[in-house]
């Protein structure tokens, strides 16, 4: 398992310390037959760390996965422009300075630039991180005493928030020992911000690379700034590993979100959810072409194109990058259907991602069309603006809870109900429809759908109490503080919306003139931002 060994420096000075805070929305689900949790998180972000890391495949990208049921926060790092000099070592040795000998004889002591180990040819068995073309990274040969791998200066801004990180590769028999050092060049002050122990090499792994660093750094008073490496590791034997990919960025803004990786969901029933095997699987009411234009939809690897392109990558994190590229038009139109079969009296969970949109939003309307119930419209959810700061920025939408009851086939169909002819453009991804293996816990999820949580004004905790429960239709909503404008929707088992109002203060009465029917039904409450489900019985 791939360990994430980022290490976090507090700041005392409070106000230096704030950050701008951006959303981020993470989801979970254990496959019921192979117990891996998969967990993901929204798009679009610079850097991911979950935490904790050690259970997890890789912390460091958005959709790890994990055999360790528990809470897991995924932390999301919007960032500036890059401060390093040849950050990806793609211009040579260059850009930085090394105690080092540099020569491209692998010995104790040296370290060398080029396309392969010690060496300027590419050698396919040590690609660089970076997936570029000239394969360009730093060979190192550690030696006694402790030597000065890395060092770089930086002009910065004071009172500022930085992100400094480089990749190391696994290490052969004994491990480097990473000392990063920020100097101030105004108080002449040398700090050790992080002690970090490099991954030992695995020969079923091969060739691989470790994030190492500090995630949030700040520059107080410093305008002058000089980040040095040190491996204190001084075994004359073994002791030998790659860098590549150093980065020193400022934060823009940051968003964290915990889930529960509990909820067990069984394989997924759609076919190329992903879109990995392009345009096949599914059926739609826009026409398929390359040309970006009103009513047409594309599936590649760019925005309306099959190239990928790094300002537009898709949610999957895979390396095709494939999504689904919408331009919405005049009138509703089908974006995306697939029928699949499905086991009567059973509960499931619908999922899917779409990008922020253009300027005006997509209104995506979810029908369930079932061979025996009939086509139901079972959720309408607007999607989000594009926000300049984030960027291309995924959000997940869907149904946490469906009972398939009598059908034995259901067509799952999205429309778009927004008809403006210009900004109604997104991207769509990673479409998932799974067997909630133990309802009560898919149920009571928080469901997806628009966002919860978007809201950058932080509010006191309000928790809520619905009684008599079970009811006979008739019910109290008490909030333990005076609430505004609370959000209240009544769903039933089969995911459809029966009731969306809106509460003040601190109780509200429920009581509909045409009682509901006998059953389990599902309030979802949103207090400042912030989404809980209430399962309620009446008899």
């Amino acid at each position: 398992m791939k360990k994430m060994v980022f290490a976090l420096l507090l700041v005392s000075a409070s106000a230096y310390a704030q950050k701008k805070k951006c959303p981020i929305y993470g989801t979970a689900y254990t496959d019921c037959a192979t117990g891996i949790t998969q967990l993901n998180a929204t798009g679009g972000f610079t850097d991911y760390a979950w935490s904790p890391a050690a259970p997890l495949s890789d912390p460091t990208i958005p959709n790890p996965t994990t055999t360790t049921p528990g809470v897991y926060t995924v932390t999301g790092y919007v960032l500036g422009a890059e401060l390093v000099t040849n950050p990806d070592l793609s211009a040579g040795n260059s850009g930085f300075t090394s105690v080092m000998n540099y020569s491209s004889v692998y010995t104790p002591g040296n370290y060398f630039v080029g396309g392969g180990w010690f060496s300027t040819p590419i050698n396919p068995s040590f690609p660089d991180h970076t997936p570029t073309s000239d394969n360009m990274f730093m060979s190192i040969d550690g030696a006694s005493p402790a030597t000065v791998i890395w060092e770089h200066n930086f002009t910065i801004t004071t009172g500022t928030n930085y992100a400094f990180s480089f990749w190391g590769s696994r290490a052969d028999l004994v491990t480097p020992q990473y000392e990063i050092h920020f100097i101030d060049n105004v108080a002449m002050t040398d700090v050790i911000v992080a002690n970090q122990t490099g991954i030992l090499y695995n020969a079923m792994v091969g060739w691989k690379w470790d994030k190492y660093g500090v995630l949030s750094w700040n520059s107080g008073a410093t305008s002058n700034l000089t980040i040095r490496i040190i491996n204190t590791q001084t075994a004359g034997g073994g002791n030998d590993f790659g860098m590549d990919d150093f980065s020193f960025r400022p934060i823009l803004c940051t968003g964290s979100y915990s889930v529960n990786a509990t909820v067990s969901l069984g394989m997924d029933l759609f076919t190329n959810g992903d879109f990995s095997a392009g345009n096949v699987g599914f059926l739609s009411g826009h026409n398929y072409a390359p040309v970006y234009t009103p009513c047409n939809y594309y599936v590649g690897a760019g925005w309306f194109g099959n190239t990928y392109n790094a300002s537009y990558p898709d949610h999957t994190g895979t390396t095709d990058n494939m999504f689904m590229s919408v331009d919405g038009c005049s009138p509703a139109t089908v974006l995306w259907e697939q029928t699949i079969s499905v086991t009567s009296s059973t509960i499931y969970n619908f999922e899917f991602w779409a990008s922020r949109a253009d300027y005006t939003q997509p209104l995506f309307e979810i029908h369930f069309i079932g061979d025996v119930t009939g086509d139901v419209i079972v959720n309408t959810q607007a999607g989000i603006p594009y926000s300049p700061m984030v960027g291309w920025y995924w959000d997940p939408y869907g149904v946490p809870c469906w009972n398939s009851e009598d059908n034995r086939m259901v067509t799952i169909r999205i429309v778009n109900l927004q008809t403006a002819a210009g900004g109604n453009d997104f991207g769509m991804d990673d479409f998932s429809f799974r067997q909630c293996c133990i309802p009560d816990q898919c149920c009571n999820s928080i469901p997806n759908g628009r966002l919860a949580g978007n809201s950058t004004v932080e509010h006191p905790a309000i928790t809520t109490d619905v009684f008599p429960n079970p009811n006979n239709g008739s019910f109290q909503i008490q909030f333990s503080a005076p609430v505004s404008g609370a959000q209240v929707e009544l769903v039933s088992m089969m995911g459809q919306r029966l009731e969306l109002f809106t509460i003040n203060g601190t109780n509200y009465t429920y009581d509909r003139t045409q009682k509901l029917a006998a059953g389990v039904y599902l309030l979802r409450i949103t207090v400042n931002g912030k989404e809980e489900v209430k399962r309620i019985v009446v008899e």
